[in-house]
């Protein structure tokens, strides 16, 4: 009977510090999860700050490509205005 009473006493113990160590545990966890939740919400906003840059990007890039393409025309404009009147007999 003492002996039982002992191995009960020892698991109490045993449990009473797995316990104890499970509660750190889970501390530990628990801030653990903070920072990476709050290391989440960092990464999100640079995520959309650089979707942001990309759509800026692309609004530049769009607008270079409209003036190119009207400086192209206005050249082209130009240089048809040098050229002498077609000849009507000259096709002949």
């Amino acid at each position: 009977m003492w002996k039982q009473l002992a191995e009960l006493m020892a698991q109490f113990f045993t449990f009473t510090r797995d316990l104890q160590q499970n509660k750190a545990d889970i501390k530990e966890l628990r801030e653990e999860l903070k920072a990476t939740q709050q290391e989440v919400r960092q990464l999100a906003t640079v995520v959309e700050r650089l979707m942001y840059e990309v759509h800026r990007s692309n609004e530049r890039v769009e607008s270079d490509r409209e003036k190119l393409m009207l400086q192209l025309e206005n050249a082209l404009l130009k240089f048809e205005r040098r050229l002498p009147p077609a000849n009507p007999n000259s096709g002949e």
